[in-house]
């Protein structure tokens, strides 16, 4: 059994941060009346924000649980996915309930990002507007949450789904937890710790889950870029004081001192406090995700290169071209820390071409849409076959 640092994937851990945060901020918002200027319902708008982004990495690891549980225990593993579907240990009931799991939890992130989304990127008098219809979709996003949590619930803890089957310690051939990478390093050093660092590094995950961390700062990026291109507004206060008449302070502003009424008893003077519009972060933000994005493409050569044991330059390239599903996925990657650069470029210099913004967003988009399915289609049905659709 391969020791893994969290069995059987990183899905089981990361989940709970979006299911907690969502919960608890979406109660707090739904009872906001109670104090509706208390610091209680920031907090409650920072969980659905912070569960809503963390919802995506989550999400993309489940892409990745999916094919590990449905490889579990396979002797067709490595084949397209229909063979690994028809060879799975797993029940047709309990692969129902898996797949009802992941319909309902990505019906869920659909609809929180969008509120999360549509939330960043409005004006104060749209959020305004917007409060009860987004309300109203919040609570529906929670209904799918509870509905899909019970799904996966049902598929695990009665079903066995991700659940090794328990083997007896003192079986000849079999050790332990732990003891397996103990005789792996005894009997070879190097491989023997290498294939623990990897296990515990668990690199492919890795640049799956990373992959979901681009996908919602691309996201947030591109709301914080509609904000800005809105336009923000500074804020005026208008403030009446009434001051006794010999205690009156002298006004250096002119219209200030022609609004002043005296009499015996007061000075009634009114003053306008001018507030600067708030400074929309959204080419910071381009540039974090461009970095991530660079991380992302780094991270796929190195399980590229693990899994082939190949690190020439020439040796990946001839390996990518050979695999059209490979290469698609390697041309969109790059084509993602272009856009992004260009986009964090063209937020701090050109924040008000509408077009250049709007253009270099819906490129990113649509590249980012092609990476997710040949991510797909390469992790589940492997990485030879066609580009628009699984293997026959």
């Amino acid at each position: 059994m391969e020791q893994t640092l969290i069995h059987p994937n990183w899905h089981v851990l990361l989940i709970h941060y979006p299911l907690a945060l969502l919960v608890i901020g979406v109660l707090i918002e739904l009872f906001s009346f109670m104090w509706r200027r208390h610091g209680f319902r920031a907090a409650g708008r920072w969980m659905i924000l912070l569960g809503a982004l963390s919802a995506v990495p989550a999400a993309f690891s489940g892409i990745y649980a999916l094919n590990d549980v449905a490889t579990m225990n396979n002797p067709a593993a490595e084949s397209p996915w229909h063979v690994k579907v028809a060879s799975t240990p797993l029940s047709q009931h309990a692969w129902e309930m898996l797949t009802d799991h992941v319909w309902l939890q990505v019906i869920a992130t659909a609809i929180f990002l969008s509120v999360v989304l549509v939330w960043i990127a409005s004006c104060d008098d749209w959020r305004r507007k917007l409060h009860g219809p987004m309300l109203v979709l919040l609570v529906i996003g929670m209904g799918f949450v509870a509905w899909g949590a019970w799904e996966g619930g049902e598929a695990v803890y009665r079903h066995g789904v991700g659940v090794n089957p328990v083997t007896a310690v003192n079986a000849p051939g079999i050790h332990p937890a732990g003891e397996e990478s103990r005789v792996l390093a005894e009997a070879e050093p190097q491989s023997g710790a290498m294939r623990t660092f990897l296990a515990i590094l668990a690199p492919e995950q890795a640049h799956v889950t990373m992959a979901g961390v681009l996908v919602a700062l691309a996201l947030v990026s591109l709301a914080l870029s509609a904000r800005a291109m809105g336009g923000t507004s500074a804020t005026v206060i208008e403030t009446t004081a009434v001051i006794p008449a010999d205690q009156a302070r002298p006004v250096s502003d002119a219209d200030a001192r022609a609004a002043l009424l005296r009499d015996d008893a007061t000075v009634i003077s009114r003053e306008r406090t001018i507030i600067p519009a708030p400074v929309v972060p959204s080419g910071r933000f381009w540039l974090l995700t461009f970095i991530v994005a660079l991380l992302v493409l780094l991270g796929g050569v190195a399980v590229l290169g693990l899994e082939s044991e190949r690190w020439a330059p020439k040796q990946l390239g001839e390996m990518i071209a050979a695999q059209p599903r490979m290469l698609a996925h390697a041309i969109t990657g790059g084509s993602i820390v272009l856009l992004t650069l260009c986009l964090a470029v063209a937020a701090r210099w050109a924040k008000q071409n509408r077009m250049v913004l709007g253009i270099l967003a819906a490129l990113l988009l649509i590249a980012l849409g092609i990476q997710l399915w040949m991510g797909i289609l390469m992790l589940y049905d492997t990485p030879q076959g066609p580009l628009t659709r699984f293997n026959p």
